[in-house]
């Protein structure tokens, strides 16, 4: 992460994990996980800029709401990153009076419109196919179940 610019509001350590309702340890751990949050030290405290808690939020719903693994949202993380950075680079500059592009949170969040759509599409494959999977071995699965049945009945005799 870039430093936090000067009218940047910044949260020490205390307020980011109140404003993200996780525990210290948590945030640090992230932090171990997750090379694109870099708190700063400010003095003996560490701070983390806005942009830090965007993308911790963002950790946040990918793993307690949406369920992935940590390397899973790494890799989501990674690419949405990278999808902002295209973009931030395609969005006239603020201050210019151009309303010929979209604006940076439009364009951010068609992105993510697009990221929810393919996993989504993902999720549906993988139910098919597992769906598939479950039913091709439960012919099997009920046959194993009358003999244990079979089994249970001889040994209570």
């Amino acid at each position: 992460m870039a430093k936090a610019k000067k009218n940047e509001k910044t949260f020490k350590t205390g307020e980011a994990c109140k404003e993200l309702d996780v525990q210290p340890y948590v945030l640090r751990y992230w932090e171990t996980e997750f090379p694109m949050i870099s708190g700063r030290k400010s003095g003996s405290q560490k701070v983390y800029s806005e942009r830090d808690l965007e993308v911790l939020r963002r950790i946040k719903e990918l793993l307690y709401d949406e369920g992935y693994t940590i390397a899973g949202a790494k890799k989501r993380i990674e690419a949405e990153l990278d999808d902002d950075q295209v973009a931030e680079a395609s969005v006239a500059p603020s201050g210019t009076g151009s309303s010929a592009g979209a604006s940076k949170r439009e364009v951010v969040e068609a992105g993510k419109s697009k990221s929810r759509k393919a996993t989504d599409q993902e999720a549906a494959s993988l139910d098919t196919v597992s769906r598939q999977s479950i039913e091709s071995v439960l012919p099997e699965l009920r046959k194993l179940h009358r003999e244990a049945v079979d089994i249970l009945e001889l040994v209570r005799g």
